[in-house]
């Protein structure tokens, strides 16, 4: 790292401590919406861009979203059950008018808000179980199988714009960047890799690391990923060079004008 990005990483790191109360009053834990029971195992939520309004998804294959509000209870507003299998993902999209959601069952789907019912049903999406998912734009969006396939999709298209296969073990999770140019995808092997999803190609992989590699998001206005690993860890990795570069994550790092929400 150079002298210069030293510094600016270090005048970022005084402008957020002044910050700290701040966040710190922000963060105090409020009154929360009655809680949103669900017969079956839930196995993924997500929370509408603009509404109120969460989706669950569950073991059983299907999905159902509910309204939520301070105010009074919830209550389900739709559900969908066009998955033979475990839903494993499910997001909205950018603008909440469309669900997108994966299953076991190796397939992808697109529901219209509005009208309650799928628009695309890709059966075959993969030829092994789906698990992970991200929607890019209003069009393009991404998935990954337990096999290490990587597929790009404009989702009115039937068949994949791009398909990647540069890793053995089930792709664990993607982020896309503000500008929806890269993609980051972690694998069950210990490995990061990037895409260019303008030129549907991949541009770098991370070496392998000991531990399994399950979640990534891009902060720090795109210039860094945190990665989750299996064995409790967190690890920092430098973007927008000619290769990853693992950095010293500190709780400093983690809150430069940014919160880094983790569980285990």
């Amino acid at each position: 790292m150079s002298s210069s990005e030293h510094s600016e990483d270090e005048d970022e790191i005084s402008s957020s401590e002044t910050e700290d109360t701040g966040d710190e009053e922000q963060l105090r834990i409020g009154p929360s919406p009655s809680d949103i029971a669900s017969e079956s195992f839930v196995t993924d939520v997500c929370c509408h861009p603009s509404r109120d309004v969460v989706a669950l998804a569950t073991v059983d294959g299907d999905i159902s979203v509910h309204s939520y509000s301070l105010e009074g209870p919830s209550h389900e507003l739709v559900s969908f059950s066009h998955h033979k299998h475990p839903c494993r993902r499910v997001r909205f999209s950018l603008d909440g008018t469309l669900m997108f959601s994966i299953s076991k069952d190796c397939s992808l789907a697109v529901s219209d808000m509005n009208t309650g019912s799928p628009i695309h049903h890709i059966q075959e999406a993969h030829q092994n179980p789906i698990y992970s998912l991200c929607v890019i734009d209003e069009y393009l969006c991404a998935t990954g199988d337990d096999d290490g396939e990587i597929k790009l999709w404009d989702y009115r298209r039937q068949q994949a714009i791009m398909t990647n296969k540069s890793c053995e073990d089930y792709i664990s999770d993607m982020a896309i960047d503000s500008a929806k140019k890269t993609l980051l995808v972690t694998c069950g092997e210990g490995s990061l890799l990037a895409f260019n999803v303008r030129k549907k190609a991949m541009e770098l992989q991370s070496e392998q690391f000991e531990q399994e590699f399950l979640s990534v998001q891009i902060m720090m206005r795109g210039r860094k990923a945190v990665v989750g690993g299996s064995d409790g860890s967190l690890s920092l990795f430098k973007l927008q060079s000619e290769q990853f570069e693992q950095e010293f994550l500190s709780v400093q790092i983690m809150m430069r004008g940014r919160i880094a929400v983790v569980g285990g």
